[in-house]
């Protein structure tokens, strides 16, 4: 992984960090939403990936890409639970967007920047279709976007982008990785098959990685969709709660989202949003538990 160094320690009364204003940024980056994405299997054996969002109902919708409207197809075959076809037409876009035909990308943090980056990751994954008739993959838009969020971290007059972000895609080889970037432009890769970004998001990659530890999910992936879910879930709803000022009525003051990332046999992915009928379910069967 690539990162600058990020201490904010001070001496004396003179900050000993290379990076101005990286406190803030780093603040605001996990004030409120959080995201999480794991991988896992189609009934078909093909793998995908679940990301799932979990943010207060105050946050607007951040990001408006211009896409056409579609007719909402609900499948439940192949995923062993009902979507609704293409995804990022029908769900906020401040969640996840659609970049190019390989990868998706997310972003928790301050609305005007999320906007921003959103836009300039847009504009290099149409640029590389248009010089190389192909499709960006995954780790060249992490590396392209990381580049731009350190410049920003470096730049003497400006500050840190308030921004965390998560890539979900296929690589070179058509396989899924997962990659997150924070405030300083440091990116990092997870091989694990599950992470986190937001607020909490330490907490809930522990969480997560506690259940690949005891051999609930594997390296690879978690089995079947409807795990993954509940799952995801579960990591989100459990540590949020802990951090909420207002835990009885955490509840009715935030939105669960969820959509799934798919494979195409072109190796290209596209996303399909999960109905909601499928998050109440999962919902109902984390506090039945409790």
């Amino acid at each position: 992984a690539s990162s600058l160094c990020s201490s904010s320690s001070t001496s004396g009364g003179l900050s000993v960090s290379p990076i101005k204003h990286l406190e803030a940024s780093v603040a605001a980056s996990s004030a409120r939403g959080i995201v999480a994405a794991i991988r896992c299997k189609q009934q078909d054996n093909q793998e995908c990936v679940v990301v799932v969002s979990l943010k207060p109902f105050t946050l607007g919708n951040n990001f408006k890409p211009t896409q056409p409207a579609v007719h909402e197809e609900q499948m439940e075959n192949m995923f062993g639970i009902k979507t609704i076809a293409d995804a990022s037409s029908q769900i906020p876009a401040s969640f996840c967007i659609q970049l190019g035909s390989s990868c998706t990308g997310t972003m928790t943090g301050f609305a005007a920047d999320i906007q921003h980056l959103m836009g300039v990751a847009m504009e290099k994954v149409e640029s590389h279709q248009s010089l190389y008739s192909e499709s960006m993959s995954v780790d060249r838009i992490v590396r392209a976007i990381s580049l731009t969020v350190q410049r920003a971290a470096r730049s003497q007059g400006g500050r840190p982008y308030g921004i965390q972000a998560l890539f979900v895609g296929l690589d070179s080889q058509g396989k899924f990785q997962l990659y997150t970037i924070d405030p300083t432009g440091g990116w990092q890769h997870y091989g694990a098959g599950a992470t986190a970004v937001g607020r909490g998001a330490k907490e809930v990659r522990a969480l997560l990685y506690k259940q690949i530890k005891n051999g609930t999910l594997t390296k690879d992936s978690v089995g079947n969709v409807s795990n993954a879910l509940r799952m995801a879930i579960a990591s989100l709803i459990g540590e949020s709660i802990k951090e909420s000022d207002d835990k009885e009525n955490f509840a009715n003051n935030h939105k669960l989202e969820a959509l799934l990332v798919l494979k195409s046999s072109r190796n290209d992915c596209s996303m399909r949003r999960i109905d909601d009928s499928e998050v109440d379910s999962c919902l109902k069967q984390i506090s039945e538990k409790e």
